[in-house]
């Protein structure tokens, strides 16, 4: 059993507290990036596929979620002046991305920030508001921010994550989700509707290697600047480009 089936079995079974020890143990060694990589993400894609299979009873498949959002929760804590009361969500009512998100938003207001920053300080992780690109582009968040990056997370396409065209000179890069093929014409539209927005900012996707049927990466990278295959590569990605900018 590798450790990505650990964590699933663990999942399954409610064992936060050994999944956590397990988790402080790996990250004394490497980021939180590199462990979604190589352990939570394709943890997930083992939970995902069993319940598209039917295989994963009501109750469990919420046992999970809660799981997950623990963990991710509990290695990359929020910080932030607001003094906001924490919301509680049900893990019952709402996906795992958008309770991570609405921890965030809690801490640090509807923006997950101050918009009196930098320009090309930003990094903004971009999806269609699945539960698939809210869990994704949350972790992604998570991982950026555990190296000071501000990222932050939208829905691309919702009037509320839109804070204005005056705000786009902030952003230097943007990852969208990569898409699975039912997805690909919605996709399109939306890359490019992010093209046009902010034209100055490297539009970038992440297609991971797990169990999904992924569009095809020709079309894919007709629409972005560069096409990376983990979310190391993405922190390798932008930690050389804001040195540049420095």
């Amino acid at each position: 059993m590798n450790t990505a089936q650990r964590f699933y079995q663990r999942a399954l079974g409610g064992e936060t507290h050994a999944i956590l020890a397990d988790a402080k143990s790996y990250l004394a060694r490497h980021s939180f990036a590199r462990y979604c990589d190589q352990i939570l993400l394709p943890g997930i894609s083992l939970a995902a596929a069993e319940q598209r299979s039917g295989q994963i009873e009501m109750n469990r498949g919420a046992r999970i979620r809660s799981t997950i959002a623990e963990v991710a929760a509990t290695l990359t804590p929020v910080s932030g002046s607001s003094r906001r009361r924490r919301q509680r969500v049900s893990l019952l009512d709402a996906n795992v991305g958008a309770h991570l998100r609405q921890m965030r938003e809690a801490r640090l207001g509807r923006w997950q920030g101050s918009l009196d920053v930098p320009a090309h300080s930003v990094v903004l992780c971009a999806g269609l508001g699945t539960e698939r690109d809210d869990l994704l582009s949350e972790l992604l968040v998570r991982a950026l921010r555990e190296l000071d990056i501000d990222a932050r997370r939208v829905v691309v396409g919702t009037e509320q994550d839109n804070p204005g065209p005056q705000t786009a000179d902030l952003v230097s890069t943007v990852f969208i989700t990569y898409p699975v093929e039912s997805m690909l014409d919605q996709w399109q539209r939306v890359a490019d509707e992010l093209r046009a927005a902010l034209p100055h900012a490297l539009l970038v996707t992440i297609r991971l290697p797990f169990g999904e049927t992924a569009a095809n990466q020709n079309v894919v990278q007709q629409h972005v600047d560069m096409v990376l295959r983990s979310f190391e590569e993405s922190l390798a990605f932008v930690v050389p480009e804001r040195a540049a900018q420095a």
